[in-house]
């Protein structure tokens, strides 16, 4: 799949496919207590995993994708990380992270379901893909439709600051 990328106004994202490294798989085996029933997720398991195995290059992928994308945002910390395992009929609620963050969601399994991304009031549709990674600024209403059979996704929120092309230089 080719990368996809949509600006307009402050808003945007990016869509693209990335190699899932086998030591993210080690979040989903045992998960910890379920965080959902406080948050906008139904019929699924919410936690935060254990120290992410490699989370470094999870967050040199972002970097790139921003880069390569010309997205002016350099990645300082990871915010926050955590696993969602949908059970059939599974969604989430129309939500946004924080003005000051970026957000990834990284599928790790097929689905019919959908993530809906609204930018500048136009709604983008993505079937669920394996290894399909989405890259959006923190202040977009997104939201998933119910899942076909199962799913897992991993979503990241990352803080940054604004990138100056002059930093360059220096």
């Amino acid at each position: 799949m080719s990368t996809e990328c949509v600006k307009s106004g402050d808003q945007w994202f990016v869509r693209t496919d990335i190699d899932l490294d086998p030591q993210w798989r080690i979040m989903f085996r045992n998960p910890t207590r379920n965080y959902a029933d406080l948050t906008k997720t139904h019929l699924g398991l919410q936690w935060e995993p254990p120290p992410i195995y490699g989370q470094e290059r999870l967050t040199k992928i972002a970097q790139r994708i921003l880069n390569e994308n010309s997205i002016p945002r350099t990645i300082t910390t990871t915010w926050r990380s955590w696993c969602i395992k949908y059970e059939s009929a599974g969604w989430q609620e129309p939500h946004k992270h924080g003005a000051a963050l970026i957000t990834s969601v990284l599928y790790f399994d097929d689905d019919d379901s959908e993530t809906v991304l609204e930018v500048e009031g136009r709604e983008y549709r993505f079937a669920s893909r394996k290894g399909q990674f989405l890259l959006f600024d923190g202040l977009t209403t997104h939201w998933g439709t119910a899942v076909k059979n199962s799913k897992r996704v991993l979503v990241t929120d990352w803080e940054y600051r604004e990138f100056n092309p002059a930093d360059q230089s220096i």
